[in-house]
Order: structure tokens, then C-alpha cells, then sequence
């Protein structure tokens, strides 16, 4: 992993002077102790960019061993962002489909989980896939129809989403199922029309008979 070194602020004793780094400037102020070895600096607005090793060092024009150093890890706490859910795949029956969730932010980084419930709105079991990994529905059925809902959680927070899962019938056949409508649609109207030439072919048969019959 690189490290990247970014200077918060440097106090010189003699001077009195402050040099800040130039994300820190108007947020850092160093102990008003300093000069009696207490060199404690407060950060204010933290930020997840704030996350990181900090390190003091003290050079002292006494001290013939050189600098002394100290480091402290600072991890910043920040709760979790609304999470996006989303579905990767055509909720077709018999495909397989992954459930995504994903918060933005969060420090320490959240930990997923999933619950389900059906279109009675009665909890079901569902295997918990890795945390951060997708929800994976294989072969899905109208069963699998419901509210799928995704819990992001850490130590300051928690947020979630939902997913409504809506199986369908595949595309094609419900093309196939609309062109053997459409026909038989198409062959009753053909019906209906030979039906009707032959009630008038009859009729006008009758009718000329009858003209026949008369003296």
C-alpha cells in the first residue's frame, strides 16, 4: 500500500510560529501547553479523509539523539449512507438474478445483511451471501416474489433499502401466447364472414325460387 504523507501542522518553538498542511488550515489548533511538551492538537469538521496514521516528531536543539516520534492511528466514525439497491439480471422465471447494496459512506465499513418477505408479507429464511457480496436468487419462481430488504450497519448507524422482486413470464412466450390469440381472433372473423356470405346465398336462393313459383 502507498503511503502518502501530508504535513497537519508544524509549531516552532522559537519563532512561534504555525505552518498547517493545507487540508488542515482553519481546523487545527495545537495545545496551548506546547511549550511545556504537551504538543496534543484537536481537528475540528472530521471528515473520512481525516482516516489515517498521524505521527508527532520533536526536534529539540539539546537533544544530541536527534527527533523523537510518535504515532496514533485515528480512525473517524461515520454511520452509514443510505445504501442503493439495485437488481442485476431480467427477473424472467427460471433466470438467475443478484440483489446489489451498497452504502457510499460508512467508517468503520458496514456490514450487510438481507431479509425477505413474500407477497403476504410473511418473513421467509434466505442464505446470507458474504457480507458486501450480491443476494444471489437462482432459478427464480412467482415463490421468490416479495420485498427483499437490505440492513447496512456499523458501530454509529444503520440504514436500509428494499427491492421488490416481481417474477414474470419469459417475453417470448408471451409473444407465442398473443400471436395464438391474435390468430384464432383472426380465424373467427374469418368464420363469422364465410357464415354470413352463405345465410345470404341462401336467402337470395330462396328468393329467386320463390319468384319461380309464382303463376
Amino acid at each position: 500500500m502507498e503511503e502518502h504523507l501530508e504535513r497537519v501542522v508544524t509549531w516552532n518553538l522559537l519563532k512561534q510560529t504555525y505552518i498547517y498542511g493545507t487540508r488542515y488550515e482553519n481546523r487545527v489548533t495545537i495545545s496551548n501547553d506546547a511549550q511545556r511538551s504537551n504538543a496534543s492538537i484537536t481537528i475540528d469538521q472530521l471528515t473520512m479523509d481525516d482516516n489515517g496514521t498521524y505521527e508527532c516528531s520533536v526536534s529539540l536543539l539539546s537533544d544530541l539523539d536527534g527527533t523523537s516520534r510518535s504515532r496514533v492511528r485515528l480512525l473517524v466514525l461515520v454511520p452509514p449512507s443510505k445504501p442503493d439497491c439495485s437488481i442485476e439480471g431480467e427477473t424472467v422465471i427460471g433466470n438467475d438474478i443478484k440483489l446489489t447494496c451498497l452504502s457510499a459512506e460508512g467508517s468503520p465499513s458496514p456490514q450487510y445483511s438481507w431479509t425477505s418477505y413474500n407477497a403476504q408479507n410473511q418473513q421467509r429464511p434466505i442464505a446470507q451471501p458474504v457480507s458486501g457480496q450480491p443476494l444471489l436468487l437462482k432459478n427464480i419462481s412467482t415463490e421468490m416474489a416479495g420485498y427483499y430488504i437490505c440492513t447496512s450497519s456499523n458501530n454509529v448507524g444503520v440504514e436500509s433499502c428494499n427491492i421488490t422482486v416481481a417474477p414474470r413470464l419469459p417475453s417470448m412466450n408471451i409473444a407465442l401466447y398473443a400471436g395464438i390469440a391474435g390468430g384464432v381472433f383472426a380465424a373467427l372473423i374469418i368464420i363469422g364472414i364465410i357464415v354470413y356470405c352463405c345465410c345470404c346465398r341462401e336467402n337470395n336462393e330462396k328468393a329467386e325460387a320463390m319468384e319461380d313459383a309464382r303463376p
